[in-house]
């Protein structure tokens, strides 16, 4: 089916009685691409899935071979935030040894933001009963938090099991 929307044989479908392509509805509709790629991924190898994660995450000192399931859009809480407020992350990937929690951003959706990073992070840790290290993967429209890199390494140096914030845009994972 992936396939068949990114080379425009999908066909069309009717929004608010508009037709429009499934490639454009992937392109703005976050869920639906977090969904369609991500649960792919579970049905890889270990041996696969460690070398994107490494790939993904510029890290080569992790072992991400002992996969142990996918979470799609945990809900978690933030009881500090007097809002009553919960974060809604749209992967988390159960290793081992760690987890890798996942926002994505389709291509012609809104853009990354690092509050709303530092609060899915900050609900991990307050809501996982046995949190482990912490990879956090950011996929997709970057541009405004690309040049951030000190802001990034605070967020890390903040959390003690918190190795790694990488943004990264579609193009590396899609190839």
């Amino acid at each position: 089916m992936l396939n068949a929307v990114y080379h425009g044989k999908a066909g069309r479908v009717s929004v608010d009685g508009k037709p429009t392509s499934w490639r454009q509805l992937y392109k703005t509709h976050e869920d639906l691409l977090t969904s369609a790629f991500f649960t792919r991924f579970t049905y890889l190898s270990g041996e696969i899935q460690h070398c994107l994660l490494q790939s993904w995450l510029s890290t080569t000192n992790v072992d991400f071979t002992d996969f142990e399931g996918a979470e799609f859009w945990p809900s978690y809480d933030l009881p500090d935030d007097v809002s009553g407020v919960y974060v809604e992350p749209d992967l988390l990937l159960n290793f081992g040894s760690c987890d890798v929690l996942v926002e994505v951003k389709p291509p012609r959706g809104g853009l990354q933001y690092l509050g709303q990073w530092k609060r899915q992070i900050k609900g991990y840790f307050e809501e996982e009963p046995e949190a482990k290290i912490l990879y956090f993967l950011a996929v997709g429209r970057i541009e405004k938090v690309a040049g951030e890199v000190e802001a990034i390494e605070e967020i890390v140096d903040e959390y003690g099991k918190l190795k790694v914030i990488k943004p990264i845009e579609w193009k590396p994972i899609a190839d």
